[in-house]
């Protein structure tokens, strides 16, 4: 196969994942066959951090089996964070289009696969330079956008609001261009960890961490990374905590103080904190992207009468189910109205 007969790529990085690498392999591997009887090519690009748990050894027995069935599949060991591996991977690609993975995720076979010839045939109606969130987008888009960062958390995260500089970031959405919950299409396959007081990421970290103190050290630089990644300046912790979150009292002092204690770290050490908004951190941007440029599209839809009034209706109801998203979405409008307005006109919000 030829590098410009690729249509589709998916990339990602890997770290001792022994444990789910071969569902999550195989769930993508399984999308490409998937993908080829749509007339679709693609092909699988995973950079491994030196795994030693035996990840790259599975990696390498499944791409065997794969490759005979006509799925091109390249492997590349680098020493890297997540950021720089994804990167990396990003890179290596050629496809026209790429797919953001997660080897910690099993993927839908079907679903997956329907999301992504759908994105292909809707092309005219989403426009040429449109993204599904980080998911799915064209390889030139991700390369204006300059990459991935070289963080270890948040690094999807700070892409996205770079992506939605350069495209028109929309939902996943399915067949009826309606938005769909991210679990319709990859599970976690991470252990659940008890007891509940562990930090939320020990489950991905300890397959880093040499001991107590090694975990606690990547932890520190992982909230350190969170915030660099995020955006987060000191007005935003605070404008956030009160506007947003409306806390107040003990609870109020716990945040602010939590997520200053990062930030200072963070300028302390001269880490760049990478922030896309002066309103909000760089998810909620995402998140606000998503939402005005949904309404946007079933704007445009309605003015060429491709969907009826009562759909449309139905669809934007869908995008507002979720309670969180929808604080954010009215914290931000309150202090940006025209972004609104200009998404009722049928324009997609491309960032401040």
């Amino acid at each position: 196969m030829r590098r410009e007969d690729i249509d589709i790529s998916f990339y990602g990085t890997v770290y001792n994942s022994a444990k789910y690498i071969k569902r999550s392999l195989t769930s993508i591997a399984e999308t490409a066959l998937k993908l080829k009887t749509y007339g679709l090519t693609s092909e699988i690009v995973i950079v491994d951090n030196y795994s030693s748990d035996g990840t790259w050894e599975i990696m390498n027995r499944l791409k065997n089996i794969y490759v005979e069935k006509g799925v091109s599949v390249k492997l590349i060991r680098y020493k890297c964070s997540r950021g720089l591996g994804r990167d990396i991977a990003l890179r290596f690609t050629n496809g026209k289009y790429l797919f953001y993975v997660d080897l910690d995720l099993e993927y839908d076979v079907n679903n997956l696969a329907e999301i992504i010839v759908n994105y292909m045939k809707n092309m005219k109606s989403l426009g040429e330079k449109t993204c599904l969130y980080i998911f799915l987008a064209p390889k030139s888009v991700a390369l204006q956008a300059e990459g991935i960062h070289d963080l270890n958390r948040a690094e999807d995260i700070e892409f996205g609001a770079r992506l939605l500089k350069h495209c028109a970031m929309l939902p996943v959405i399915d067949n009826s261009l309606r938005p769909i919950n991210f679990d319709r299409f990859m599970k976690s396959l991470d252990i659940i960890i008890e007891p509940k007081f562990f930090i939320g990421t020990y489950t991905s970290e300890i397959r880093y961490a040499k001991g107590l103190k090694d975990y606690l050290r990547r932890e520190l630089w992982n909230k350190i990374n969170m915030i660099s990644g995020m955006g987060y300046t000191w007005k935003k912790v605070f404008y956030e905590a009160i506007r947003l979150h409306k806390l107040t009292g003990f609870k109020l002092f716990i945040w602010v103080i939590y997520n200053l204690i990062f930030y200072i770290l963070a300028r302390l050490l001269r880490k760049k904190i990478y922030s896309h908004s002066d309103l909000i951190n760089n998810g909620s941007l995402c998140d606000v992207a998503m939402f005005l440029n949904y309404i946007a599209l079933i704007i445009k839809l309605l003015r060429i009468n491709k969907i009826p009034i009562n759909e449309a209706h139905k669809l934007i109801n869908d995008l507002l189910q979720d309670k969180n998203k929808v604080k954010v979405y009215q914290y931000y409008l309150a202090l940006n109205p025209k972004a609104l307005r200009n998404a009722l006109r049928g324009y997609y919000f491309t960032g401040e």
